[in-house]
């Protein structure tokens, strides 16, 4: 009898693999939905005559496949393999009627009581390990959302008096260098929260001050209540529009 070599069966199905993708890819609606219509029927069929033993063998074989099939893809396939199986589902579960929706329910119920009688304490331990970190990872990223969206505008420059929230302020300290511009309340402190306008100007070690300094006549002088009374976006609003003062020079005439 002859024994087909190992080299020459794997030619002859990756072949046959090409012509049939390549069926399938020119087939037209009608005839796709025979086909599928046709492996539904031979695949019913074979469920139908299988023992158990072949039955334990065949889903033993799928989730090895799949377990193979997961480690190698990337989070990119993955993510867009769960997409489309979620989608499937909806498609599904939006086409079944309540008698078909509720016979899948008590099917889901039944195959999760048999996974749960079948899982050792390892499976277990390693199932109860992988909700806690998904409920983990679901907390931080709720506690960084909460903890963004509750930021609030509350830090001042102390050259500018500007409103800042807190990525928009930095300490500078002044051991090193004292501009001698700066008044007596500053110059004795050992360190600045400044904006970063007001840092860099400090920083170059100008001789001149800051032109936003509140020393530069910029001094609003006592807040009235109803400005205090105002929100944060509507004081921030308000600090747009800055007073402005011009002088014109006009050449004497005798």
């Amino acid at each position: 009898m002859y024994k087909e070599p190992a080299t020459q069966r794997k030619r002859r199905l990756e072949r046959a693999r090409i012509k049939y993708q390549e069926k399938k890819a020119n087939e037209g609606s009608e005839a796709k939905r025979a086909r599928l219509d046709k492996n539904r029927q031979a695949k019913k069929k074979l469920r139908a005559e299988e023992t158990p033993s072949m039955k334990n063998k065949r889903l033993l074989q799928q989730r090895e496949n799949r377990i193979k099939q997961r480690d190698k893809e990337t989070p990119e396939s993955g993510e867009a393999r769960r997409q489309a199986e979620h989608e499937r589902y909806l498609q599904r579960a939006a086409a079944e009627n309540p008698e078909r929706r509720e016979s899948r329910k008590q099917a889901d119920h039944e195959r999760y009581l048999q996974r749960c009688a079948a899982q050792t304490n390892q499976d277990r331990g390693d199932h109860l390990e992988n909700i806690r970190r998904q409920w983990l990872e679901r907390s931080a990223s709720e506690i960084e959302f909460e903890k963004a969206i509750n930021t609030f505008c509350d830090q001042f420059c102390e050259v500018c008096t500007k409103r800042c929230y807190p990525n928009q302020v930095s300490i500078l300290k002044l051991s090193n260098y004292k501009p001698n511009y700066l008044p007596i309340e500053l110059l004795q402190k050992k360190q600045l929260l400044l904006c970063h306008r007001c840092k860099t100007h400090l920083s170059s070690r100008k001789t001149t001050a800051p032109p936003k300094a509140f020393w530069n006549k910029l001094d609003p002088g006592v807040i009235p209540n109803e400005i205090h009374l105002l929100s944060q976006a509507e004081k921030r609003l308000l600090s747009i529009l800055r007073p402005t003062r011009e002088y014109y020079r006009f050449a004497h005439v005798d």
